[in-house]
C-alpha cells in the first residue's frame, strides 16, 4: 500500500507542474496572438488620428481625377487651424481614361457663405449629445465632440469620435511625401455621363457653400458644363437632434432638359482613436450589417451582423508592401456576401467603447421600411500611408468610401442618396432609445467577447453583470 501511495505522489508531482506549464503556455499564446500585428503589418504609430495638424486635403476616388478640374480630391485648401501654410499640395490622382474637360464643379470665390460654416448641436448635454462642426472639404465633418463623454475623468477635454485627420507626411503613389487629409463624410466626386467631376475642393475656389446664414448644416454645390451653365445642383442637409443619430439628406437635382446619368462617391466614417489598454492589442473593428435574400427573410426586416461583427480593422488593412498599404481595396460585397446574396444595411468603424456607422435612413419612429442601403453599390477601404521618422511605414489612416449605383435622372428630376450616421457609445440602451438606429440593427456593432482561450470569461452574462456594477459605482 505505501508503495502505491508513493507511486501516486510521484505521478502527481509530475502531472501538476506539467498541467500548469500547459495552462501558462496557452495564456501566453493567447495574449501574444491578440497583441501582435498580423503578418506583413506594423504596430500602430504612437500618434493617434486626432493628433496631426496642418496639411492639405486628400480623398480617394476610383483611379481618377475629376474631369475638367485642376485637382482630384487632393486640393490646395487648408483645413481650419492649419499651422503650416508653407506645405505644398498633395499630388493629383491620375485621370480616368474617359476624362474630358466638359464638366467641372462650380466655385464660390468671395462668397461669405462658402467659409466659416456654422455648427450644429451643443456641448451642453441638456441640449444635445454633441457638437458637429463642418469642413469646407466636401461639406464633410470637421469633428464631432460628445457633450457628456470626455477623454479623462477630470473632464478636461470632450471626446472626439470623428474628426478631420491631417497627415503631414503622407506617402503618395509615386513614393513622394506630401500632406493629406481625410474628412469624414466628405462628398468626393460625382460621375456625370461617364466623366468624373471632383466635388471635394478646387484650387479655383471653394466648391461648397452654406445655402443661407440662418440654415446651418445645409450645403449646396453645382456642376457646370464647358460654357459655365449649371447642369446639376447637389444639396447636403445634416439634421442633429437630441440623440446620437444624425440624418444626412443628400439630393441630386437635374437642372437640364435632358436625362443625366450620374454616380455618387463619398467618404463614410474614418478611423476612431485606438484605445491603448493592455489585453488584446488593437481591438478596433470594421463590421457590416446586412439583410438576407427573400428566400431566407421574406419580409427583409431583420438586420444581421454575425458574419462580420468580429472583423478586426487589422484584417482589412492588408499586407504591407515596399510602397505601403494598398490605397484602396474593395470590402463590400466580398465573396461571402456575393455567394449568400446579402445586401448592406450599415457599415461601421468601432473601438472598444464607441462607434461611427453610416446606415440606411429608416423612419424616425422606427416604422416598417426598407432595411437596405439601396443606393450603395460598392464600399472601399481607403488608406492614407505615412512614414515614421526612421523611414518605416506607420499604421495607415483608414476610411470607408461609398460608391453609388449608376442612376439616370430625368429632366428636372432628382435622385436621393440619403443615409443616417450613428456616432455614439457602444451601448444597447442608447441604441434602443433611438428608434431609427434600432430599426437599422445597429445593436449588431456590439460584441463583448474578447476571443481566444479566455473568451469564456467574457461572455455576455458576466459582462453585463460587471457593467451593471461599474455603472452603479460610477453613478
Amino acid at each position: 500500500m505505501p508503495e502505491q501511495q508513493a507511486s501516486s505522489n510521484r505521478a502527481l508531482r509530475i502531472l501538476v507542474p506539467l498541467a500548469m506549464l500547459v495552462v501558462g503556455l496557452v495564456v501566453t499564446w493567447s495574449v501574444s496572438r491578440n497583441s501582435a500585428p498580423k503578418s506583413g503589418q506594423v504596430q500602430p504609430a504612437a500618434a493617434t488620428p486626432s493628433a496631426p495638424t496642418g496639411g492639405t486635403s486628400v480623398a480617394s476616388q476610383p483611379a481618377g481625377q475629376g474631369a475638367g478640374d485642376e485637382k482630384s480630391p487632393v486640393a490646395d485648401q487648408k483645413s481650419a487651424g492649419d499651422q503650416s501654410p508653407s506645405m505644398s499640395a498633395a499630388p493629383p490622382a491620375p485621370a480616368p481614361a474617359n476624362a474630358t474637360s466638359g464638366y467641372r464643379a462650380a466655385v464660390f470665390a468671395g462668397d461669405p457663405l462658402a467659409a466659416n460654416f456654422a455648427s450644429l448641436g451643443s456641448l451642453d448635454p441638456k441640449v444635445a449629445k454633441g457638437l458637429l462642426e463642418f469642413s469646407s472639404i466636401g461639406a464633410g465633418i470637421k469633428d464631432f465632440r460628445f457633450s457628456e463623454h470626455h477623454t479623462d475623468w477630470r473632464r478636461t477635454e470632450h471626446y472626439k469620435v470623428q474628426n478631420e485627420t491631417v497627415v503631414s507626411n503622407a506617402v503618395s503613389a509615386d513614393g513622394s511625401i506630401a500632406p493629406a487629409t481625410l474628412t469624414p463624410m466628405a462628398a468626393l466626386a460625382i460621375e456625370v455621363n461617364g466623366q468624373f467631376v471632383v466635388l471635394a475642393s478646387s484650387d479655383r475656389g471653394p466648391t461648397w457653400r452654406q445655402v443661407a446664414a440662418d440654415r446651418p448644416g445645409v450645403f449646396e454645390a453645382f456642376v457646370e458644363d464647358g460654357q459655365g451653365a449649371r447642369i446639376l445642383r447637389i444639396e447636403r442637409r445634416y439634421v442633429v437632434g437630441k440623440a446620437y443619430d444624425i440624418q444626412v439628406h443628400q439630393d441630386i437635382e437635374n437642372l437640364t432638359s435632358a436625362e443625366v446619368k450620374v454616380r455618387w462617391l463619398q467618404l463614410g466614417p474614418v478611423d476612431l482613436p485606438h484605445v491603448a489598454d493592455g489585453y488584446g492589442g488593437d481591438r478596433r473593428r470594421m463590421p457590416f450589417g446586412y439583410v438576407a435574400p427573400p428566400e431566407v427573410d421574406p419580409a427583409r426586416s431583420v438586420v444581421m451582423a454575425r458574419d462580420y461583427v468580429s472583423q478586426l480593422r487589422t484584417a482589412l488593412v492588408g499586407p504591407l508592401t515596399t510602397m505601403g498599404y494598398a490605397a484602396e481595396s474593395s470590402v463590400w460585397p466580398d465573396l461571402n456576401a456575393t455567394q449568400k446574396r446579402l445586401e448592406v444595411s450599415w457599415v461601421a468603424m468601432v473601438n472598444r467603447y464607441f462607434g461611427a456607422a453610416v446606415h440606411v435612413l429608416t423612419p424616425a419612429d422606427g416604422a416598417a421600411g426598407s432595411r437596405v442601403l439601396s443606393w450603395v453599390q460598392d464600399i472601399k477601404r481607403i488608406a492614407v500611408n505615412h512614414r515614421n521618422p526612421d523611414g518605416t511605414f506607420g499604421d495607415p489612416y483608414l476610411a470607408y468610401r461609398l460608391d453609388s449605383k449608376p442612376v439616370a435622372i430625368a429632366p428636372g428630376g432628382r435622385s436621393d442618396m440619403s443615409l443616417g450616421m450613428w456616432v455614439g457609445p457602444l451601448s444597447r440602451p442608447a441604441i434602443k432609445d433611438e428608434p431609427s438606429a434600432e430599426a437599422a440593427g445597429l445593436g449588431g456593432m456590439i460584441v463583448n467577447n474578447m476571443g481566444g482561450p479566455c473568451g469564456f470569461c467574457t461572455f455576455d452574462t458576466i459582462t453585463m453583470l460587471l457593467r451593471g456594477v461599474l455603472h452603479f459605482l460610477h453613478d
